[in-house]
């Protein structure tokens, strides 16, 4: 499938992501950092919302999503090549980029900043410290949702664009969390989104699709 092919496909999907990416980018850019934490982190502290985002969190982790990409093996349609390429790229590329970036830029974390004692940290999570820049959670999640609407726009050509929906909750549930940063987090969406984007392009371009 040609490149402007997959952009008119999956446009509502790539419509609400650049909207995301707008309004993300301009919070991020115009409020302070440390009050974006704040507000998110401690704004809606409850039990139920300590559940509900220790469960959208999930929705980004490396086990999560590695066991997404298998299940959809069940599907017979993603029995062939261009499937495994796609999948196993992504895994790979999220583990390599998400985990060099964070060994590279060694960021501190929330509770690192401003001491445990001083932030929202649930008891499901554990207090982390160092390696906060890029979110893994996001990354993994945007590039989850973003793979799984571009695999499904036939069926669901609408609906597909909703499953930027659980991304973006990902997204905001690791600041709740108090183990991320805006920062974090906005920037991790935009390599979740690249990494699928890009290895979902080239693959499909050079990889035919009944290939077994």
């Amino acid at each position: 499938m040609p490149f402007i092919s997959i952009i008119k496909a999956n446009k509502y999907y790539i419509s609400l992501f650049l909207l995301w990416s707008i309004v993300a980018g301009f919070v991020h850019l115009y409020y302070p950092p440390n009050d974006l934490f704040h507000f998110f982190n401690e704004k809606f502290i409850s039990l139920p919302a300590d559940y509900f985002f220790y469960v959208c969190s999930g929705f980004g982790r490396g086990e999560f999503v590695a066991f997404a990409l298998i299940a959809l093996l069940l599907f017979k349609q993603h029995r062939n090549i261009r499937y495994f390429s796609t999948a196993g790229s992504i895994g790979i590329a999220l583990a390599v980029v998400a985990n060099g970036l964070k060994a590279y830029y060694n960021c501190p974390r929330p509770a690192f900043v401003f001491g445990p004692e001083n932030i929202h940290v649930p008891e499901l999570v554990s207090v982390l410290y160092n390696h906060s820049f890029p979110s893994g959670h996001t990354t993994g999640a945007f590039a989850l949702s973003t793979l799984l609407a571009f695999l499904v726009y036939k069926k669901y050509k609408h609906w597909s664009a909703l499953l930027i929906i659980p991304a973006v909750l990902a997204a905001m549930a690791r600041i709740y969390l108090g183990a991320h940063f805006f920062k974090d987090v906005y920037f991790g969406s935009l390599i979740g989104f690249a990494i699928s984007f890009i290895i979902f392009v080239v693959i499909n371009r050079f990889i035919p699709a009944n290939e077994k």
